[in-house]
């Protein structure tokens, strides 16, 4: 049996396909989180889509990293792009709940914690610098996975590398000794 050197499906229908499971993600995050807020309140009625929407993004993510990581094929995997995409607009959609839901917008809020909270009670974003630059370099990242062509086998140790760095930054904040009411503590704990 040969291994097809080409993956199935347009790169456009690939994407839709991903698009589709970040909506429908999205849309039982959402869900999830209205549930639980009545099942559960919390003093921040964002609190939960936050957390949500932390899950769908990681849920999206993982298609995107074995895509990428077993992708043997020499033609263009537009199948990772595509995962990768939608989990960047995942972690989008939980930047948005966690700066402009929970702090209101205000950049006084979200980088200075004290008077963030005497601001908004509920803003407790704890990581925003690294959030803040895990958005802008996935973003870099992504803007590079979609103009440059497939690297060669050569750069597979940078690719490696670049994967570790992504997942370090996305789930350190899961790992940190702090298991306060965050974003991320709750996950942790």
């Amino acid at each position: 049996m040969s291994k097809d050197n080409d993956f199935q499906g347009s790169p456009a229908s690939i994407f839709w396909f991903a698009f589709s499971a970040f909506l429908a993600l999205m849309a039982i995050a959402h869900g999830a989180a209205f549930l639980m807020q009545h099942v559960a309140p919390v003093e921040d009625v964002f609190y939960y889509r936050v957390i949500f929407a932390i899950q769908a993004s990681i849920l999206l993510l993982t298609p995107a990293l074995c895509f990428h990581i077993f992708s043997h094929s020499d033609a263009r995997n537009s199948y990772w792009r595509a995962f990768w995409t939608v989990a960047y607009l995942a972690l989008l959609v939980r930047l948005y709940w966690s700066f402009v839901g929970s702090c209101g917008g205000s950049i006084d809020a979200i980088f200075d914690q004290i008077q963030g909270r005497k601001l908004y009670p509920g803003c407790f974003v704890e990581h925003t610098r690294p959030d803040t630059f895990l958005a802008a370099w996935w973003g870099l990242d992504l803007i590079l996975a979609w103009s440059l062509r497939e690297p060669s086998n050569g750069c597979a140790f940078s690719e490696a590398r670049s994967i570790c760095w992504h997942l370090r930054c996305f789930l350190e904040p899961l790992c940190s000794q702090t298991r306060s009411k965050s974003a991320y503590g709750c996950l942790a704990s």
